[in-house]
């Protein structure tokens, strides 16, 4: 599976760490990224909201699924984009996404919502997609398969997933 993941902060380099260790994944992309996603993903020049640009890179490099981490590309509409050119993505609507909190905030960034554990060092990098599947946990931390979180339910597997 060809995978692009669209963004440049923590979110999108966490996303891209998880996404790196399946075993479905051939390929891992991501617009614009960062130093830190570089590690996990081919980072390419492209503006997470040039939703042309999105659009024509994931047809030019047959990418199988999307997945969309800051609030502006879903405000403008990159899923809808992307469902209309028939590319599957992770992410709501423009109009779903425009329902979000009035005072501009993202709602993850509630002071009601914030974790309140300190001393997480984050994910760890690797140099390869190949090597991250050989050690799929590091000693701080594990990752669960897809299906089988508390919240598995509300999220669809992907095809191939156990």
């Amino acid at each position: 599976m060809r995978v692009l993941v669209v963004g440049t902060g923590g979110r999108e380099h966490a996303l891209a760490w998880a996404i790196a260790a399946s075993p479905l994944v051939d390929a891992l992309y991501c617009a614009p990224g960062n130093a830190g996603i570089a590690e996990e993903a081919e980072c390419v020049p492209i503006g997470a909201t040039d939703i042309a640009g999105l659009v024509e890179f994931c047809r030019r490099e047959r990418i199988d699924f999307v997945v969309v981490g800051p609030e502006a590309p879903l405000v403008l509409g990159l899923v809808d984009a992307l469902e209309a050119a028939g590319v599957p993505s992770f992410g709501p609507s423009a109009a779903a996404a425009a329902l979000g909190p009035k005072d501009g905030t993202p709602a993850a960034s509630s002071a009601s919502t914030s974790p309140k554990t300190s001393g997480a060092s984050g994910p760890t990098t690797t140099k390869s997609i190949r090597s991250r599947r050989q050690n799929s946990t590091s000693p701080a931390m594990s990752v669960a398969p897809i299906g089988t979180h508390s919240a598995s339910s509300a999220i669809p597997a992907l095809p191939g997933a156990q």
